[in-house]
């Protein structure tokens, strides 16, 4: 599975272009004769790589388009395992899976991708100028981005939320 893409590197972008793949599966995966793919160009192709469990792999790849682009991941039939589009990459920033979506963040090249994090201060500053009463039925926000903030339930303690793709 893709993980994360490195595609603008702060500075030279030559030999510091990367792909995260991961491992998700219970045993060792055989990565041999997989490739990826950008706009349907092979721009790298496994030889003899066992990746374990739960770890992640990243290759150094030639340069990706900064200004956006599709990647593929095919395995030894040549089939598509997993797949992602980005748009234009902003300097330094690593697009990564993060609990399921992809979001530009700081780089985390063979490491666990960083997690989510609700900013509690921007929620209730929120909530206070739009003056939401408390309730028990979903409320949804648009976001930037064409995603939606769907409030769940809130008090002065807990705000559950969930972050919706359209």
């Amino acid at each position: 599975m893709i993980n994360e893409i490195h595609p603008n590197p702060n500075g030279a972008d030559k030999d510091r272009e990367w792909i995260e793949i991961i491992n998700l599966g219970s045993t060792n995966l055989n990565l041999e004769n997989h490739q990826a793919l950008l706009n349907n160009k092979t721009i790298y192709a496994f030889e003899n790589t066992i990746l374990p469990p739960n770890t992640p792999l990243a290759i150094t790849t030639p340069p990706l388009k900064n200004s956006g682009g599709h990647i593929v991941l095919k395995n030894d039939q040549n089939q598509t395992i997993d797949q992602i589009t980005y748009s234009k990459a902003p300097s330094g920033q690593s697009f990564a899976r993060i609990e399921n979506r992809f979001i530009w963040t700081k780089p985390s090249r063979n490491q666990q991708n960083p997690k989510a994090q609700i900013h509690q201060g921007f929620l209730t500053e929120l909530i206070e100028k739009i003056k939401i009463p408390e309730t028990k039925n979903p409320l949804i926000l648009k976001l930037i981005h064409k995603e939606k903030l769907q409030i769940l339930t809130f008090d002065s303690n807990l705000i559950k939320v969930r972050i919706l793709r359209e």
